[in-house]
């Protein structure tokens, strides 16, 4: 999939901003609204929670203290901050624990994929928007994007006694499908517009290390103060350790914030987590 969304925007040179745009507010919200209509919730929603926003913000944090030492630009700060906050939990990390740490650490990566989708598609927006304008604006921003009603009208369903309308579900459900595959092809699009001379290699290695290394360590840190089911905390861990999430990519096309260095991260990271993963599962498991 990767190959052909590779291979077609070097033959067609496609307009990225277009895909981006109907990725953002027609299949993505569709996907989320899905997950968290279909999802059960629990106790641990709250743990997770509390897990999601003090490792979100700790990181933002870091590269609030990189930016103003590097005297990057907005811009450059955004993306940066993008690229290293914000995780690839469902692709890789809910496989990959069921794989390595069995059924009930499973359980706790799909409530931790999301939580986190949840906070992503509501701060990460923000953040993006914010790249290039006012808080007002990048707030105004979130406010209209698909995804908040995707996230707020489920919830209230399940809260309620009325299910949601089956033929509506269905029409969503068929959207949501599409996402994850249109989210590769487009990644896999902006990454055949990269090119590797212009690369900052010393910010590129930056963001992998905060990404792959930082993120974990400072999960473990704080894990270190909280007794909590040491299954949990495993999985805590390791989902801090994913590569940045392919949908970061969408935002940083549809909000022109350095998309060809957020996709870079966004590719390398995978490649390079395959090594940093399987150092931490060595710990594990």
């Amino acid at each position: 999939m990767s190959v052909f969304g590779f291979a077609l925007q070097k033959k067609y040179r496609l307009d990225l901003k277009t895909v981006s745009t109907v990725s953002l507010y027609v299949f993505l919200p569709a996907l989320v609204f899905k997950t968290i209509y279909e999802t059960s919730w629990n106790i641990n929603y709250l743990h997770i929670g509390i897990y999601i926003i003090l490792l979100t913000h700790g990181l933002i944090l870091i590269n609030y203290l990189i930016n103003k030492l590097l005297k990057n630009n907005t811009k450059e700060s955004t993306a940066l901050i993008l690229s290293t906050s914000f995780m690839n939990n469902g692709n890789i990390g809910v496989p990959l624990a069921l794989l390595a740490l069995g059924q009930v650490a499973f359980e706790y990566s799909v409530v931790i994929m999301i939580v986190h989708t949840i906070f992503m598609s509501t701060t990460g927006i923000y953040i993006a928007a914010k790249g290039k304008a006012s808080w007002k604006i990048a707030l105004k921003k979130v406010l209209q994007n698909p995804i908040i009603h995707a996230v707020y009208i489920p919830i209230l369903f399940k809260l309620s006694t009325f299910p949601f309308p089956d033929p509506l579900f269905k029409s969503i459900d068929f959207f949501a499908q599409g996402a994850i595959p249109l989210i590769m092809i487009t990644l896999s699009m902006q990454l055949a517009e990269i090119q590797v001379t212009k690369f900052d290699w010393v910010k590129t290695s930056l963001a992998l290390s905060l990404r792959l290394i930082i993120s974990p360590l400072l999960v473990f840190f704080v894990l270190s103060f909280f007794s909590l089911d040491p299954l949990l905390e495993k999985v805590m861990i390791l989902q801090a350790a994913m590569p940045t999430a392919a949908i970061i990519t969408i935002y940083a096309l549809e909000y022109d914030v350095l998309p060809d260095f957020v996709s870079s991260i966004t590719f390398l990271s995978t490649v390079f987590s395959m090594i940093t993963l399987s150092i931490i599962l060595s710990f594990m498991v």
